[in-house]
C-alpha cells in the first residue's frame, strides 16, 4: 500500500551557483566595450586595424613637416581626441544618445511632454487657473483648439459640431473613422430614446448607425431599445453628462497621444510607479494601500509572520499529513497519520492573540490514513481522502458523517470541491479520476437498502440533525465531538464522470469551475475540460516527477513540488513556467507549498529538515527560514483572512500557528518549543518509502 507521503526520486543536490560580477561592473565593462568597438569602426578609414593609440600618437610625433601628405594626421589626432572624450562620456553616462541612466538630464523626459501631463493633471485636480498659467507661461497647450472644441462639443452633445471636427483627430483609417463615428451616432440614438424622440432616434438608427454596424449582435440590441419599457431604458443609459464623459474616454483610444491625451495620464504613471516598486519590496506585506509619494516604497521584515504564536500538540497522535484552512479562515482541518481527522476553532485568534485553537469535532471513521482534506465553498461541508480508497462527506456544524463515496480501488490521494458546490473530484493511485455528485443517492450503510428517489440531502442532514439532538443533546464538547455516532451514512459507490489518468497525485479545479488541473506520475500536468462530452486535454511537460500543487486565488498560476528540491511557478495562460524556488529539502516525501501574504505575494513549504521555507513570490527570493519543528514539515497554510497568519503541520505531530513578532514578551507565552515535542518519535519510518 502507498502511503500519501512516498516519492518516487532520490535525492538530488541542487546545483551551487556560482558567485556573480556586481551588476556596476557588468555594466561598466559592456559600456567600455560598446563605446570602444563603435570608436574602432570609426577610425578604420584612416588607421589600420592592427595600430593601437600608441602607434598613432608615435606617428604624429614623428611628423614635423605640414606638408599636404602629412596632414592627415593632425586630422586623425583630431578624431582620436574627440573619440576618447566620446568613450570618457558614454562611460560617465552621458553620452547624447544616452540619458535614462541620468534622471537629472533634462533630456531624460521630453520637456513638452512633462508641461502637457502637468496642465491635464492640474485641471484633473480642479486647478484650472493654475493649469491655463502653466499653459500661458510655457507656451505649450495641452491640446489644439480644434481639439479642445472637439472634446467640448462632445460634452455639449452638439453632434453636428463633433462630426465637423472630427478629421482634426487625424485618425490612422477609415477603419477606426468609421468606430468613432458608430460610438457617437449611438451615444446620439440613447440620447434621442431618453428624451423620447423615436422618430429621431429610428431615423438616426437607419441612415446613421446600421451603415457602419459591422457586429448584427450590437444592432440587434439597439434595435430592441426601441421597444423597451422605460424601466429598462432607464438601466441602460445613465445621466447624459457622465454617458458623454464615458464617450469622450472611449474616442481617445483611437486618437494619437500626440493629439489627444489619455485620460489622467499622470495619475497612470504614477500608479505604475509605485505597483512596481511594491513587486520589488521584498517583505511587502500590508493592507494599507496608501503608498507615500515622497519616498521609495520599503517594507521592513516586521510586516512577516515569522514568530510561533501557538504550538498544538497532544490531539494528533502520529504524524500530521494534511492541514487545510476553511474560506473564512474561521476553523482549521488536520488529518494525521492516526486516521483521525480534527477541526480546530481559529475565530478567537482574530479577536484575542492570546486564545489558543480549539478542537471542536474529532472525525473518525477511516479505516486508514487520511491523507487530504477539501472545504465545500460554503465552509458548510468537509471531503475527506483517504489511503482506505473511500472518499467521506462530513457536515462540519454536526461533526458527523453524511455520505461516504466507494469507486477507487486504491488509496484516493487528492479531492476538490466544484465552485457550485453540489459536486466534487477525486483522484488516486487506481489512476481514475471520478466527478462525484453529493446529491446522489446510494444505499445507507446500516441496513444496505436503497434509498427512495425522493431522498435528498437536505433530508439526510435533517434525519441526522434530529437523532443527535435525541440523543445527548450537545454536538461538541472540550476534545471534540467524535464523527462517527450516527447511522445514517450512505455510500455512493456511482460517480457521474470519469477520466483515464496515470496515478493522481494532486489535482484543482479552476475558478470558473470549466477546467480541472491534474499532476500524475508521468511528469505532465493535465488540464481538462470537466463539462465538455468529448474530453480535451491539454499538457504541459515538466522534467521530474511532481509530488502536489496549488492554485492562486485568480486561477492563473499553479505551485508545483517536484522530486528535485524545487517548487515551479507556472503561468497557466502562458502555459510556461515563470519562476522556480530552491532551499527547501525534499528527496522522498510530499511537501506541499502555498501561496501567502497580501495578494499572494510569498511562496511558502515546509522541508524534510523541519524548516519553513519563505520566498518572495516575483522574484525567487529566499527571504527566510525559520525553524521550530523537530520532524519534516509536511505542509505550510496560509489563513485566507488575515495576512499576518499561517500553520505548519509536522511529522513531530504538532500544529505550530505562526504571526508576527508581538509587542509584548507574554504574548508569546506558548512560544517556547517545549521539549517534550523532541519526544515524539517518527514511527514506522520504513512504511514512508513502500511504493506498493
Amino acid at each position: 500500500m502507498k502511503f500519501k507521503r512516498n516519492l518516487i526520486k532520490n535525492n538530488n543536490n541542487i546545483p551551487t551557483e556560482g558567485s556573480s560580477t556586481s551588476r556596476l561592473q557588468q555594466t561598466t565593462s559592456t559600456t567600455t566595450t560598446t563605446a570602444a568597438t563603435t570608436i574602432e569602426n570609426r577610425n578604420n578609414n584612416s588607421v589600420k586595424n592592427s595600430r593601437n593609440f600608441q602607434d598613432i600618437g608615435e606617428s604624429e610625433e614623428e611628423s614635423s613637416s605640414t606638408t599636404t601628405k602629412d596632414r592627415p594626421n593632425k586630422k586623425i589626432k583630431l578624431e582620436l581626441n574627440s573619440n576618447m572624450s566620446e568613450l570618457h562620456n558614454h562611460i560617465n553616462g552621458i553620452d547624447q544618445d544616452t540619458h535614462l541612466d541620468d534622471i537629472n538630464n533634462p533630456s531624460f523626459v521630453n520637456k513638452k511632454e512633462l508641461v502637457r501631463l502637468l496642465i491635464q493633471s492640474l485641471n484633473s485636480l480642479g486647478y484650472k487657473k493654475s493649469a491655463d498659467f502653466l499653459e500661458k507661461d510655457s507656451g505649450i497647450s495641452l491640446q489644439s483648439e480644434q481639439v479642445n472644441q472637439f472634446s467640448q462639443s462632445v460634452i455639449e452633445g452638439d453632434w453636428e459640431r463633433v462630426e465637423s471636427l472630427l478629421p482634426y483627430l487625424k485618425l490612422k483609417s477609415i477603419e477606426e473613422e468609421n468606430n468613432v463615428k458608430f460610438l457617437i451616432y449611438s451615444q446620439k440614438y440613447f440620447e434621442y430614446l431618453e428624451k423620447k424622440k423615436i422618430k429621431e432616434a429610428l431615423q438616426c438608427l437607419r441612415s446613421e448607425i446600421t451603415p457602419l454596424s459591422r457586429d448584427p449582435k450590437k444592432l440587434q440590441t439597439l434595435t430592441s431599445l426601441i421597444m423597451s419599457p422605460p424601466s429598462i431604458l432607464e438601466s441602460k443609459i445613465k445621466e447624459t453628462t457622465t454617458s458623454r464623459l464615458t464617450l469622450l474616454n472611449e474616442i481617445r483610444k483611437y486618437v494619437s497621444s500626440d493629439i489627444m491625451l489619455p485620460e489622467n495620464r499622470l495619475q497612470h504613471l504614477i500608479k505604475q510607479a509605485i505597483q512596481y516598486q511594491i513587486t520589488k519590496c521584498l517583505y511587502h506585506n500590508t493592507t494599507d494601500n496608501f503608498v507615500g509619494l515622497f519616498e521609495d516604497h520599503v517594507c521592513q521584515k516586521d510586516q512577516m509572520p515569522l514568530s510561533t504564536r501557538f504550538t498544538l500538540r497532544d490531539k494528533h497522535k502520529d504524524e500530521i499529513w494534511y492541514i487545510q484552512f476553511s474560506h473564512d479562515g474561521q476553523k482549521l482541518a488536520s488529518c494525521s497519520r492516526d486516521n483521525v481527522i480534527l477541526i480546530w476553532d481559529m475565530s478567537g485568534l482574530y479577536k484575542d492573540p492570546l486564545v489558543e485553537p480549539k478542537v471542536i469535532h474529532t472525525l473518525v471513521g477511516h479505516t486508514k490514513e487520511a491523507s487530504y482534506l477539501s472545504w465545500s465553498p460554503d465552509d458548510s461541508m468537509l471531503i475527506s481522502a483517504s489511503n482506505d480508497g473511500n472518499l467521506k462527506l462530513w457536515n462540519v456544524s454536526l461533526g458527523c458523517c453524511i455520505k461516504t463515496f466507494s469507486k477507487h480501488t486504491d488509496a484516493v490521494t487528492t479531492c476538490a470541491w466544484h465552485p457550485d458546490g453540489k459536486r466534487f473530484i477525486s483522484g488516486g493511485n487506481d489512476r481514475n479520476i471520478f466527478l462525484w455528485s453529493i446529491e446522489s443517492n446510494g444505499s445507507s450503510s446500516s441496513s444496505s437498502s436503497t434509498i427512495n428517489s425522493r431522498s435528498s440531502l437536505t433530508n439526510t442532514l435533517n434525519n441526522i440533525n434530529s437523532s443527535n439532538s435525541n440523543s445527548n443533546g450537545n454536538n461538541s464538547n472540550s476534545n471534540g465531538n467524535n464523527g462517527n455516532n450516527n447511522n445514517n451514512n450512505i455510500i455512493i459507490t456511482t460517480p457521474i464522470k470519469m477520466w483515464v489518468s496515470a496515478r493522481v497525485n494532486d489535482l484543482s479545479i479552476h475558478k470558473d469551475g470549466k477546467q480541472l488541473i491534474v499532476i500524475c506520475q508521468e511528469k505532465k500536468i493535465r488540464i481538462y475540460d470537466i463539462d465538455n462530452e468529448k474530453t480535451q486535454e491539454i499538457s504541459l511537460p515538466e522534467t521530474e516527477s511532481l509530488t502536489s500543487m496549488v492554485l492562486s486565488n485568480d486561477s492563473k498560476f499553479i505551485l508545483v513540488n517536484t522530486s528535485n528540491q524545487e517548487i515551479h511557478l507556472w503561468d497557466l495562460e502562458k502555459k510556461i513556467i515563470v519562476q522556480k524556488y530552491r532551499g527547501h529539502k525534499q528527496s522522498r516525501f510530499v511537501i506541499r507549498a502555498c501561496f501567502g501574504g497580501v495578494d499572494q505575494a510569498f511562496v511558502l513549504s515546509g522541508s524534510e529538515d523541519s524548516m519553513i521555507y519563505i520566498w518572495h513570490r516575483q522574484s525567487g527570493t529566499l527571504l527566510e527560514t525559520l525553524s521550530g519543528h523537530s520532524g519534516t514539515v509536511n505542509q505550510v497554510c496560509y489563513s485566507p483572512c488575515d495576512p499576518y497568519l499561517f500553520c505548519s503541520a509536522s511529522d513531530d505531530q504538532t500544529i505550530k500557528v505562526w504571526s508576527r513578532s508581538p509587542s509584548n514578551n507574554n504574548f508569546m507565552n506558548n512560544n517556547i518549543n517545549d521539549s517534550s515535542s523532541n519526544n515524539h518519535s517518527i514511527k514506522n519510518n520504513n512504511n514512508r518509502h513502500n511504493q506498493g
